[in-house]
């Protein structure tokens, strides 16, 4: 949504080197060059390409693991001085418009120079593990090469533009590779395989060297149409200018980008005659399951069957108290449905095909003529599953149907590998709640909660807080009663809104079928909101009086645990809006931390947890009134955001060009209403931080370090909460009654190293400060605001990075000291390799 809003501006600097340089949506390389250029081979690549063509051993592995340590450190080197020099060049660009040619070849000269070295410094550490292996395996190493070459230019500026194969290399090799296919059919196409491989790495070489040509081409094209060296302060000063300008970019583009489109073509058509050939070798589910990963890799816009048709028959068949004519139908039914289905499919392959080699056809709303028609096929599609699905809807009856949809909800595992009997299930297992809402707009608030997101006070807390103040024994009764009277009121003044709220917000969302525009009803959208409003100013002032009601049975001197009991619910209940998680908390920040959680988690003695608790309550009315102001403040910034996503929508899902003048109004809107975001979740993070470091100023040594770090996690979930970490498999291994005193102290060194190290990466990526939005439209202020913030992300970047390295490498050392049998008995340290490129995200990961 909002990338679609900087579009226009975003299409120039996208094919020129602005964009290069700009590239705010794009995320931070490993390496802290926010998409620019390649990332250094990590283990985890390392280990995927060599396991798909090498298969080293274990012993051969920790050799290549001491060669690739030398790689690492070789560009590392590198990236801290010419790398990094280069990137401050390009950061000297941002902002100043349409750059003139001579300052694009100066740009391309150096661009082309880093990518050389970069495949230079990967070839040479091929190079040693291919004289590590020896002559035998010179083909193998070649492949992982190649394959790393091909990941290496979809990593640079290529794989950020339009059109161009979604910024990724479909790998028809790679996808046979990984499906496991027999092995007397692997033989039958490895030539053929090697074949593709050369080939599709000789045409991403040409792609690649074509887009470099292409950024020339672009700027020259301008310059003859009197656009040279035109900043974009000028383009949005004059909208008619500026209009003259996106019609010579669309012709300049058209012309420059041909050549790579050319080259994209031929890799679309290599791609599918090789996968025609594979899949010629394959039958039964082995052929479905490879057309149906080549389709979802090769073609992500065309997704998945929308309908779940194939997984909804494909489990009716497993259910084995139907009889043979009733699963006959049914099989009639799915493979009618197949037919029909692949057909379609077919059909959306090369009307994406077209539509990615026909770069004329895109428009500055970034929606070209194809992607209208893939939407069209999107409808077809799914009206066709559910006709199938309708078909066998008698054969099955409505209450199976609807299990079946249970099951399909809760369960996405492999539908070819699983042959249990779905109606053999945990007769208990409570299915989750399924809900869809057709033609819902993109919108930060479209998931929103459909009430205040203030949830009653349970009786547990209560009774937490009658053992922390105290309360005589006559007393705890009394608040128990005080509590089901709470419930009551709640139940008689809240619960009635659930229903006019749900209401409300279904009411907001409109839908025309005929033009198939999404839309809004504006007066249940101020319903929505007022809504939301009163049940939260009601929900407050119930909670106020449930605490004014204990505090008079509470002992003289307990007021201060009362106010801490009372921040914390609010705390507790502070679940950011919408409107702050989407735009004033793009950074992680201490606003949501439940500070007086914190500290009741803690393992400290009882009597230092109720000080600390009575330190915070002192101090807390300034932060609860805060939090109170924020929850208002939020609601109502979500309901702008809800209007500017109205406006958005009018302008940019019409399909016809936009207009520039009102896109720059749209976008400086957005960035006011950012600014409002940032601000609320700014005031209340201060307010939260300050009150946390009055908590430390008491504490020291280890208890500091302690709370400190609980209150980090909590703080910055994106940085600790880490699936790669490899502490708690250490952890485990530890725990294992049949080591000897050897592994014993191998591992315990290992853990308290790797345990440290892995906690300095961490607090290394914490912000030493929150990057100030801009606080208006002005394009120069967001420009600032980009560069810190792309500055603080290539810093964390490179820290992940080398984080990451160590937990493989601690990993790698864990399986060296434990035995085969020992290492097979604890959970996830098998898959850990596996896991580890699914979370990563890797450039030739091929998705199961």
């Amino acid at each position: 949504m909002f990338s679609s809003i900087k579009a226009v501006v975003r299409t120039l600097r996208a094919l020129c080197v602005a964009l290069v340089v700009l590239a705010a949506s794009v995320p931070a390389g490993a390496q802290g060059t926010s998409g620019q250029l390649p990332d250094p081979l990590s283990t985890s690549d390392l280990k995927r390409l060599l396991s798909m063509y090498v298969h080293p051993t274990d012993a051969e592995m920790a050799t290549i693991e001491a060669l690739h340590d030398d790689y690492r450190t070789q560009f590392r080197t590198f990236r801290e001085s010419d790398i990094e020099q280069f990137l401050a060049e390009m950061q000297k660009l941002m902002g100043t418009g349409v750059p003139t040619k001579a300052a694009v070849q100066d740009f391309t000269r150096k661009y082309e120079r880093i990518n050389t070295r970069i495949a230079e410094i990967d070839n040479g550490f091929f190079d040693a593990i291919g004289t590590l292996l020896g002559d035998e395996r010179q083909v193998s190493v070649k492949r992982a090469r190649d394959a790393r070459a091909r990941a290496r230019i979809s990593m640079g500026f290529l794989g950020q533009m339009p059109g161009v194969l979604g910024g990724s290399l479909p790998d028809v090799a790679a996808m046979a590779i990984e499906s496991k296919l027999p092995a007397s059919v692997m033989g039958e196409i490895q030539p053929e395989l090697i074949s593709y491989e050369e080939r599709l790495t000789g045409l991403a070489r040409e792609m690649s060297s074509a887009g470099v040509r292409m950024m020339i081409e672009m700027v020259e094209a301008l310059e003859k149409a009197g656009y040279a060296n035109l900043s974009e302060e000028e383009m949005m000063k004059d909208p008619e200018r500026m209009k003259g300008m996106m019609e010579a970019v669309q012709a300049a583009l058209a012309a420059a980008m041909k050549p790579i489109m050319d080259k994209a073509g031929a890799i679309y058509d290599t791609n599918r005659r090789t996968f025609r050939s594979v899949h010629g070798h394959l039958s039964g589910d082995e052929a479905r399951k490879f057309r149906l990963r080549y389709v979802r890799t090769a073609y992500p816009e065309i997704g998945s069957d929308p309908a779940s048709a194939e997984r909804l028959i494909k489990l009716a068949l497993r259910i084995r108290a139907l009889d043979e004519n009733t699963k006959s139908s049914i099989q009639a039914a799915y493979e009618s449905w197949k037919t029909s289905d692949d057909a379609l499919v077919d059909e959306a392959m090369k009307m994406a095909d077209e539509s990615r080699k026909d770069m004329a056809e895109l428009g500055f709303n970034g929606m070209a003529t194809g992607h209208l028609k893939l939407a069209e096929f999107s409808t077809k599609r799914a009206e066709l599953g559910a006709k199938a699905l309708e078909s066998i809807k008698p054969m099955l009856g409505d209450e199976r149907i609807k299990k079946l949809y249970e099951r399909v909800a809760m369960d996405q595992g492999d539908m070819f590998d699983d042959t249990s009997d779905p109606e053999a299930a945990d007769p208990n297992a409570a299915p989750p709640t399924v809900s869809v809402r057709a033609g819902a707009l993109e919108s930060p608030v479209a998931n929103a909660t459909s009430d205040s997101g203030h949830r009653r006070i349970e009786i547990a807390s209560i009774r937490s807080l009658i053992q922390e103040i105290e309360l005589e024994e006559g007393s705890k009764a009394t608040a128990e009663m005080l509590h089901a009277d709470y419930e009551k009121r709640w139940e008689e003044s809240i619960e009635p809104y659930s229903a006019k709220v749900s209401e409300a917000q279904a009411g907001m969302w409109t839908y025309d079928a005929t033009s198939g525009v999404p839309g809004t009803n504006a007066a249940k959208r101020d319903e929505y909101f007022n809504l939301r409003k009163e049940v939260l100013a009601k929900a407050l002032e119930l909670d106020e009086g449930l605490f004014r009601d204990i505090a008079g049975l509470a002992a003289e001197g307990k007021e201060n645990l009362l106010a801490a009991a009372k921040l914390g619910r609010l705390l507790e209940s502070n679940d950011e809006s919408a409107s702050t998680r989407w735009f004033g908390n793009w950074t992680e920040s201490e606003q949501s931390v439940n500070i007086i959680s914190v500290i009741r988690s803690s393992e400290l003695p009882a009597e230092e947890r109720l000080r600390m608790l009575s330190s915070i309550g002192a101090k807390a009315a300034e932060l609860e009134q805060a939090i109170r102001e924020a929850r208002t403040q939020s609601l109502e910034l979500e309901r702008d955001l809800q209007i500017m996503s109205e406006r958005n929508q009018a302008l940019y899902s019409s399909g016809k060009e936009v207009d520039p003048v009102e896109a720059q109004k749209t976008g400086q809107e957005w960035m006011r209403l950012q600014s409002r975001g940032g601000q609320i979740s700014a005031k209340r993070s201060e307010l939260v931080r300050a009150a946390w470091e009055s908590v430390l100023a008491s504490s020291e040594g280890p208890v500091r370090e302690r709370l400190q770090l609980e209150y980090d996690k909590l703080a910055y979930p994106s940085i600790f909460a880490d699936p790669r970490a490899a502490t708690s498999l250490i952890e485990k291994a530890l725990e294992m009654q049949d080591l000897s005193p050897e592994q014993k102290q191998e591992l315990q060194i290992l853990h308290d190293r790797y345990h440290t190290e892995y906690l300095t990466y961490c607090r290394q990526m914490i912000p030493s400060k929150r990057v100030a939005q801009p606080t208006s439209g002005d394009s120069a202020e967001a420009r600032e605001y980009w560069k810190e913030r792309m500055a603080q992300e290539n810093a964390n970047s490179k820290i992940r990075f080398d984080r990451d390295e160590r937990s493989q490498r601690a990993v790698s050392q864990l399986r060296r000291i434990l035995s085969a049998d020992q290492a097979g008995r604890i959970g996830g340290l098998a898959s850990y390799d596996e896991q580890f490129n699914a979370e990563s995200g890797s450039q030739i990961a091929i998705p199961d």
